[in-house]
């Protein structure tokens, strides 16, 4: 998309999509709070954090407001909180920055980059030792999901209207996460869901659900469960030094 698209594509984003003191995002209502109050856990006033495909600002604003020291990147130069947050326009591939972060923030932005894992190895560096990695993203290994995907061979946020309008590319499954943490020398912390999915009505996709959920309950398969929230909050840690 060219900027002007994506500014008017903003403006025009409904209202269960993030807001914070005017500034829209394109996460849905709820996100980006439940990552502060994640962050709060892990982090302290005055940690330097850096949010990748920081947007408009609505994300990095909220961490600035909560204390931190923050600094942002988009490949768009539509960030408005400048005066409160330093912006840096560039490419998630291209960015370079001087120094370490206490925390990288990726929220709601692997699933919309062509390489996401070759994103997460260029980040990774900048996090200093015993700092985080934090990210959300679509729950694809949620019951629903799947179920979703048996019935119609698609996923929730990734139907043909979200790659073309959100950018989303690429459902990331649980186990591909845990692949490039262990690469890249970090230490899962936290796996939490979020938003619940809406039970189905009667029918198949209801009766899919219902018999997962007891397949769980019983114990068979229930490291397998993804969490019933369609987006899952990850917080893993990079080695501290000896």
């Amino acid at each position: 998309m060219a900027q002007d698209s994506v500014r008017q594509y903003y403006e025009k984003l409904e209202p269960k999509f993030e807001e914070y003191k005017g500034i829209k995002a394109l996460s849905e209502r709820g996100v980006h709070a439940e990552v502060v109050a994640t962050t709060k856990q892990y982090l302290k006033p005055k940690d330097r954090v850096l949010d990748v495909g920081c947007g408009r600002g609505a994300l990095a604003l909220r961490l600035h407001d909560a204390g931190y020291e923050v600094e942002g990147c988009d490949i768009f130069d539509l960030c408005e909180c400048k005066d409160k947050i330093k912006f840096t326009h560039t490419s998630a591939e291209e960015a370079h920055f001087e120094g370490l972060f206490d925390a990288v923030f990726m929220v709601e932005f692997l699933i919309a980059v062509e390489a996401p894992f070759s994103v997460m190895r260029q980040y990774a560096p900048y996090i200093k030792p015993g700092g985080y990695l934090i990210i959300s993203s679509a729950n694809v290994d949620a019951d629903s999901s799947r179920i979703e995907y048996l019935l119609r061979g698609r996923k929730p946020y990734f139907e043909p209207h979200n790659v073309a309008n959100d950018g989303a590319l690429n459902p990331l499954h649980d186990f591909q996460f845990q692949y490039m943490f262990k690469e890249l020398g970090l230490e899962q912390r936290l796996r939490r869901t979020i938003l619940p999915f809406e039970t189905p009505p009667p029918g198949f996709g209801w009766a899919a659900q219902r018999l997962l959920s007891t397949y769980r309950k019983l114990g068979s398969r229930s490291e397998d469960s993804g969490g019933d929230g369609r987006i899952a909050i990850y917080v893993a840690q990079k080695t501290p030094s000896p």
